[in-house]
């Protein structure tokens, strides 16, 4: 049923008592929750403890009080002022409580006959229960609790999943810490952990620890024990050393019968199994233990909670109704107590079943020490709430994928394990990309302090960091979350301008100072140049198709700067925009933002049009080893008169024929000099011959990082190229690339399938390789590109599926990859 909306203030609870009356005054509505088409048709509950009182409530419906039955609409949001009227009827000290010592001071008497507390209060980002206080001659007697909205975010839906979700990922890090880190040492646990911080976590182990503690029960560690008794001699079976001692000691049952001795009767030994060890004896200790401590969860839990929620009872008694079953109907209701602790047992730290066992009574025992608690917090602010869980949501996006190599969220220190996750403390992870050993880092409020930046430090949420193949320089994206989104109510300003809920401006502007503020100095020159590539809000919104259409996303694609919608359940957008992050070359790194840092590194290493490496053939094999000798390279003059001769390096090619699994190119080396001599005067490789030949000096033969390879192509005379596809060229074909746009082109291409190069090829106009090769295009799978007149022609299948202009791709690279990718 759609509500009346009004936007004046109204009397939202009056409750009248003998001692006084008590009203909240305010406003029912917020205006994004309409907007946002969030919290609707949804319950609010209002609890109400007083010996003695009668209240009404207001009822959005019938737009006026009604009786209090216990339920009503949502009355109550974040961040909207409410004004508390409290009157006295009695003579009576009468005074205001509440936990947030912010609201409790509000309150307070107005006129001089203090006959009346009034005050306006706002719960800021706080939601859920609230609980407001009223003493009577300084004892509680009357007690509301109400109920507070977010007005941002569905509270049934994102609120709850929000809490799941960095619940699930904490847990998640801390099992991955103990698979990377063993405890096998008992220390004595001092200060202990909270019965919350304990429910919390043996919720998440309490399945897993069952399971160990019946593998324990099918396959207990046990002993043999000796039993000593005294029996006639006749009957005992084993007599041991210890058997002959006993007899010595007591004499009077030897006997000398006509000069026999004769033994009447014998300390024999009886060997039996028991499982009275102290491994056992641990594991009965832990049962008993964590029943106990359930039993207290429990009881606290009905004493203390406002609401008693019968499934979280019902949870806790069926833990201890199994814990009991397995103590009680197994060998362990026979094994003794323990009295000492040895954490040295090999069955504890090796045997199937124990160990778990131990490592998770470890955990409950240690209990996860929480800095700044963050799951009180995220009961009560919701800002920081949702900061902490984009971190968090960020970091399991990138583990689903990628290696986790270093983690700062779970520490361990001598009070038990921490989560790190602290509002202006830094914390940073780092994941690798097996695919081609890419370094990631996702930072937790890195602050850039005053010997970094000329002007003002700066700490933005978050900081993702990447490493590119090809590039020496970091790659660094803000992605800022704020607890903040415009609704974009009709004929405001932003909905003029927007036409759909999102980020708020000033937000916006904020990535504009986050990107031009953040620098560094660059030792080479010493000019200050830019190191963040783009700046990105994470914003609460649930409707991404929506958004496409937003102004300040399709800014990301123009200026690299904008926001993000992320919240449970839509995370679409920043998946696919950190993978198009990662996926993209270094080349679109830089093109997507200007002036970055490394501009230069990348517009030298684009020079297509530049002959400095001469690429030739060998006329043997043990040319190439007097070439590496002596420094040297000589070819025929009339080979390469027409050239210039202005290259500036040499590259040896090494064919398939000649040199079989050594084939390729593997070594270069920098021109020192030439000179112009007949072939006789060659004395390292000695041909009586007049013809000319140059023959250069080489300063050093150098290796490439990585050899370029043959493929089913070949080198049959010469070709020319530039250093930069020299040193980043896997296969020769590719050192035929004379266009940036081309190579460009052809580098993205080969990301999509990294270590699949099969998938891969580059076309050419002629079976072999030589200084007038043209690519002609490029085939990809089922994909083929050609390079005609100026487009590149797209063909699927062998059908023509589109047309791109050459130019265009050049103006607008990152756009026209992405139209290439979804034809694939």
């Amino acid at each position: 049923m759609d509500l009346r909306h009004t936007g004046s203030d109204v009397d939202l609870l009056y409750i009248s008592t003998p001692k006084f009356d008590f009203s909240i005054k305010g406003n029912p509505y917020h205006p994004n929750v309409g907007a946002l088409n969030i919290n609707e048709n949804v319950k609010a509950k209002i609890y109400i403890s007083c010996t003695e009182y009668t209240a009404k409530i207001y009822s959005p419906i019938e737009d006026k009080l009604v009786s209090y039955t216990g339920d009503s609409y949502p009355l109550f949001y974040e961040q909207q002022n409410y004004e508390i009227v409290i009157e006295k009827k009695t003579d009576d000290e009468v005074s205001f409580w509440h936990e947030n010592i912010n609201i409790r001071n509000k309150v307070r008497f107005v006129g001089a006959s203090k006959r009346v507390l009034s005050g306006i209060i706002n719960f800021k980002n706080d939601i859920g229960y609230s609980k407001l206080i009223m003493l009577v001659n300084n004892r509680e007697y009357l007690k509301v609790t109400i109920e507070v909205f977010p007005s941002k975010i569905d509270y049934q839906k994102d609120y709850y999943a929000l809490l799941q979700d960095i619940n699930n990922e904490l847990y998640n890090l801390i099992f991955d810490f103990y698979k990377r880190t063993y405890f096998y040492s008992m220390t004595k646990n001092k200060g202990g952990n909270s019965l919350t911080e304990f429910f919390a976590i043996i919720n998440q182990v309490f399945d897993k620890l069952n399971k160990s503690i019946m593998i324990v029960l099918n396959m207990p560690h046990h002993v043999l024990k000796k039993d000593r008794e005294i029996l006639k001699y006749y009957t005992a079976k084993r007599v041991d050393r210890e058997g002959i001692k006993w007899i010595n000691k007591h004499p009077q049952y030897v006997k000398n019968i006509n000069g026999e001795i004769i033994v009447d009767k014998v300390c024999s030994v009886k060997s039996s199994i028991t499982y009275d060890t102290y491994e056992n004896r641990l594991v009965k200790y832990i049962i008993k233990s964590i029943i106990k401590k359930l039993n207290l969860v429990k009881k606290n839990y009905e004493k203390e909670s406002s609401i008693v929620d019968e499934n979280i009872k019902k949870s806790i008694e069926a833990m201890i109704y199994k814990l009991g079953r397995n103590l009680n109907y197994s060998f362990l209701k026979d094994v003794g107590d323990i009295y000492t602790m040895n954490s040295l047992s090999l069955v504890l730290n090796m045997a199937p079943g124990y160990k778990d066992v131990y490592k998770y009574y470890i955990m409950l025992l240690k209990g996860l020490m929480i800095r700044e608690y963050i799951f009180k917090i995220s009961m009560k602010d919701l800002a920081i709430l949702y900061e902490y869980w984009c971190f968090i949501k960020l970091n399991s996006i990138l583990r689903e994928k990628y290696n986790l190599v270093k983690q700062g969220i779970i520490k361990f220190n001598n009070r038990g394990l921490t989560v790190t996750l602290t509002k202006g403390e830094e914390t940073r992870v780092e994941y690798q990309n097996p695919k081609n050993g890419e370094i990631y880092s996702l930072v937790y409020n890195k602050k850039f302090k005053y010997d970094n930046i000329p002007t003002t430090p700066q700490m933005p949420d978050s900081i993702l960091s990447l490493s590119k193949v090809g590039s020496n320089t970091i790659f660094k994206y803000v992605l800022d979350a704020k607890y903040k989104i415009n609704p974009a109510v009709v004929d405001t300003d932003y909905y003029n301008k927007y036409r759909s809920p999102g980020p708020e401006e000033e937000d916006i502007n904020t990535m504009h100072r986050y990107r031009d503020a953040i620098v560094y100095e660059n030792k080479n020159n010493k000019n200050f140049e830019r190191m963040v590539f783009g700046a990105f809000v994470l914003f609460p919104y649930s409707d991404e198709e929506k958004y496409k259409e937003h102004h300040f996303y399709k800014s990301i694609e123009k200026v690299n700067v904008g926001g993000l919608p992320f919240l449970p359940g839509s995370t679409k957008l920043v998946e696919k925009f950190i993978d198009d992050l990662i996926n993209n070359s270094f080349e679109s790194a830089f093109e997507d933002s200007v002036f970055q840092g490394g501009t230069y590194e990348y517009i030298d290493q684009v020079k297509f049009d530049d002959k400095e490496v001469l690429v030739v053939p060998l006329s043997s094999k043990e040319q190439l080893d007097i070439n590496l000798k002596y420094n040297f390279y000589h070819i025929p003059y009339k080979n390469i008169k027409s050239s210039g001769m202005k290259f500036k390096y040499v590259a040896i090619y090494q064919s398939i024929k000649k040199f079989d699994k050594e084939a390729g190119i593997h070594y270069y080396g920098r021109i020192k000099g030439f000179e112009i001599v007949k072939r006789k005067d060659i004395k390292e490789i000695p041909k009586d011959s007049d013809e000319l030949y140059v023959k250069f000096e080489i300063e050093e033969w150098k290796k490439l990082e990585r050899p370029i390879t043959c493929g089913p192509f070949g080198v049959t005379n010469r070709i020319y190229t530039n250093l930069f596809l020299l040193k980043n060229a896997k296969n020769v074909s590719e050192l035929c690339i004379k266009t940036k746009e081309d190579y460009r082109l052809y580098l993205e291409l080969k990301r999509l399938y990294e270590h699949q190069e099969e998938f891969l090829k580059v076309n050419i106009n002629s079976k072999v390789i030589d200084e007038n090769t043209k690519i002609t295009g490029f085939k990809i799978g089922n994909l083929t590109i050609f390079i005609n007149e100026g487009y590149y022609n797209i063909y699927k299948d062998d059908i023509l599926r589109d047309k791109i202009p050459i130019e265009e791709f050049s103006k607008r690279p990152n756009a026209i990859i992405k139209r290439i990718r979804n034809k694939m």
